[in-house]
């Protein structure tokens, strides 16, 4: 067999353990070796970012892709006031504002204008609902007042606080007892006195005064 570059091999089924001979290029030493010491010599294939080597447009699937992008230069990063173009062409936008109702069709709801029936705002029916009629509130009159006194505890706390009626004595009450008191004693003016008289201390009089000084 001619000499031939190992491209230049047909396809064969080959073991690991295969050998084959080879020769420097231009004539020189040669030798043995086997399919598994050729594929040592070939790279892993796993490759990182930034240890590519060679030239990006060899990569024609990634040179077109890049290709397609454009600079960030030309970016335009939209601002409201100043985004051109169709809204229509922004679908899920239109889409949007087309379930909108227009401002002119927006009712300002004012009480006593208020249309339609009130059952259909469920809230405020709940909050109704949980309400008692006013011909159910009871409006307490003195004389009309049911229930048990001790069950309104404030009311009943401040009249456990007072004196029963039973246990006063009014001012009338009290002038009289002191009068009836004193009777049996020596007037204050105009009286006499009769039988023995002992006194600790001194009597002096001045005028018609008569002092008792201890």
């Amino acid at each position: 067999m001619a000499n031939v570059t190992i491209h230049q091999l047909p396809a064969l089924a080959i073991q690991a353990t295969d050998q084959l001979e080879i020769q420097r290029t231009g004539g020189g030493a040669s030798g043995k070796i086997t399919v598994e010491q050729i594929l040592d010599l070939v790279p892993d294939g796993t490759v990182a970012w930034g240890q590519i080597q060679g030239t990006l447009a060899n990569q024609s699937d990634l040179q077109a892709a890049l290709n397609a992008k454009a600079p960030s230069s030309a970016v335009n990063t939209a601002t409201w006031g100043q985004i051109g173009g169709t809204l229509s062409n922004q679908a899920d936008l239109q889409t949007a504002l087309n379930a909108k109702a227009p401002s002119s069709a927006v009712s300002t709801a004012t009480w006593g204008q208020i249309n339609g029936t009130l059952v259909d705002q469920t809230d405020l029916k709940a909050v109704l609902d949980a309400k008692a009629p006013t011909s159910a509130i009871n409006t307490a009159a003195w004389g009309n007042i049911s229930g048990t006194l001790s069950n309104q505890t404030d009311l009943q706390n401040a009249l456990n606080a007072k004196s029963n009626v039973a246990d006063v004595y009014t001012k009338a009450e009290v002038d009289n007892a002191i009068a009836a008191a004193v009777a049996g004693y020596l007037p204050l003016t105009g009286g006499a006195i009769t039988g023995a008289l002992s006194v600790t201390g001194n009597i002096s009089s001045n005028a018609n005064i008569l002092a008792f000084q201890p």
